[in-house]
C-alpha cells in the first residue's frame, strides 16, 4: 500500500475504537482506521460531500464502503488516516466526527472489541495468532485451526458500469441471486490533482467444500460485456483488502459514479417501500385510495403525502387544496429532506400538520400505520 512504510498483518493496536498500524522500518508513518456503520439509505449525496470535503482538507487519507450482497440494509464505512502520531490521528478524527455529526445522518462509530471484529471479518473468521495464509495464483487460502476460507478477488470496471448504464445496486442484487458470498468494496481517495478516484472490487468468499463457480464468467456472460477481471493475489493485496484500499487499475475519475449509485439505491428503495406500505395498509384493513405515488387518502379523513423527494412548490399546492378538508400526514423519505422541511416556516406554522421522517422510524410501515390510525381515532 505504501512503498516506504513496512507493515505486518497483525502488528496493530486497538485503542479506544481505533485500529493503529505503525511502520516497522525507519519511516515514521502511522496508519489508523475508524469504522462507521449506517443504514445504506443514509448514504446520501450530502453525506458523500462531507466525506469528500474531509479528503480535500487532507483530514482523512481515504474512505471505503463495504457492502455484503446478503446484508444490504446497512453499510460499513472505513475511514483511513495517515499521520505521524496517535495525537495527530485523534485530532483529525475528532474534526471528522464533528463534520459527520453535522450531516445529521443516523450512524454510529464502532467501539472497542466490535471495531476489531468488524475490521478483520472481511477475511478472517476470528483474530488468532495461529493463522496460515497460502497464496496460490488467483486464490488466497486462510486457515485457522479447523476453519478454512478461500478467496478470489475481482476488479470491477467502474467506467464499464457507467458506459453500459448498469447501477451498482443491480450488480449487488445479481451477485445475491447467484448465491455468491463476499464483500463489495468501494474505495475513494484523492489524487494529487485534487480529484476523487473510485476503485471498486469484489472479494468472493468460499468456505471449504463449497462448490466453486466461475463468478467472472457468470457475471460477464449475463451482462454481455467484460465487467469483472480476476486479480492475482499477492501478499500486499491481502493487506490492501484488509485495509479496504485500492487493488486494481480500473478506476473511475468521476464522483458521478458514486452519485449514480446513491441515486439508484434511493429510488429502488422508494419503490420497495411503496409496495410494502400498501400491503401493510391492506393487512390492517385500512380503507385507502391511492391517487398517485405521492398521495394516499385514508378512509376519507386523512391525506398522506409521501415526499420521495422534497418539492416545496408541489407540497404547497397540495396543502392549499386539501389542508382545510383533511388531516394531513407528511412522510419525508430522507433525514436530509426532513431537516430542510422543518426550516420552512410557512409549512411548520400550520396547526395539526403531522411531519414524519421515514429514517427515524426505520421505514417501519407498521409503526407508521399505527400512528395514522391513532391520529384518526384520537
Amino acid at each position: 500500500m505504501d512503498k516506504k512504510g513496512k507493515f505486518k498483518l497483525f502488528s496493530y493496536i486497538n485503542e479506544n475504537g481505533i485500529i493503529y498500524y505503525k511502520s516497522l522500518n525507519k519511516v515514521n508513518k502511522m496508519l489508523a482506521f475508524s469504522l462507521i456503520e449506517l443504514p445504506l439509505m443514509e448514504f446520501s449525496c450530502q453525506f458523500l460531500e462531507v466525506l469528500v470535503n474531509l479528503l480535500k482538507k487532507r483530514l482523512i487519507f481515504y474512505f471505503s464502503l463495504q457492502i455484503r450482497p446478503d446484508e444490504q440494509e446497512k453499510t460499513l464505512i472505513i475511514i483511513a488516516f495517515k499521520e505521524k502520531s496517535k495525537d495527530e490521528v485523534i485530532k483529525c478524527l475528532n474534526i471528522a466526527r464533528n463534520e459527520i455529526i453535522k450531516s445529521r445522518v443516523s450512524f454510529h462509530f464502532l467501539k472497542k472489541k466490535e471495531v476489531e471484529t468488524r475490521f478483520f471479518e472481511v477475511m478472517f473468521p476470528s483474530i488468532r495468532p495461529k493463522t496460515s495464509i497460502t497464496l496460490d495464483s488467483s486464490i488466497c487460502i486462510i486457515r485457522q485451526e479447523d476453519k478454512v476460507r478461500e478467496f478470489n478477488l475481482y476488479s470491477i470496471d467502474c467506467n464499464a458500469l457507467e458506459r453500459n448504464k448498469i447501477p451498482l445496486y443491480n450488480l449487488i442484487n445479481l451477485t445475491k441471486n447467484l448465491d455468491q458470498t463476499g464483500y463489495f468494496i468501494l474505495n475513494v481517495e484523492l489524487t494529487i490533482h485534487e480529484t476523487c478516484t473510485s476503485d471498486l472490487y469484489f472479494l468472493s468468499l468460499r468456505h471449504q467444500k463449497e462448490e466453486l463457480i466461475d463468478f467472472k464468467e457468470e457475471i460477464n456472460s449475463i451482462l454481455d460485456f467484460n465487467l469483472l477481471n480476476l486479480i492475482k493475489f499477492k501478499l500486499e493485496k491481502v493487506l490492501s483488502v484488509l485495509w479496504r484500499y485500492k487493488v486494481s487499475d480500473f478506476k473511475s475519475n468521476s464522483i458521478n459514479f458514486l452519485k449514480q449509485f446513491i441515486y439508484q439505491t434511493y429510488f429502488l428503495t422508494v419503490h420497495e417501500f411503496d409496495n410494502k406500505f400498501e400491503q401493510v395498509l391492506s393487512d390492517n384493513k385500512v380503507k385507502f385510495l391511492k391517487l398517485s405515488d405521492r398521495l394516499f387518502f385514508i378512509e376519507q379523513q386523512i391525506l398522506i403525502i409521501a415526499l420521495h423527494q422534497l418539492d416545496i412548490d408541489y407540497l404547497m399546492k397540495i396543502l392549499k387544496k386539501f389542508y382545510s378538508i383533511y388531516l394531513i400526514f407528511i412522510l419525508v423519505f430522507t433525514n436530509d429532506d426532513y431537516q430542510k422541511l422543518l426550516k420552512v416556516d410557512r409549512i411548520t406554522a400550520l396547526k395539526d400538520l403531522q411531519i414524519k421522517s421515514l429514517d427515524k422510524t426505520g421505514k417501519d410501515c407498521q409503526k407508521i400505520i399505527e400512528e395514522i390510525i391513532e391520529l384518526k381515532n384520537p
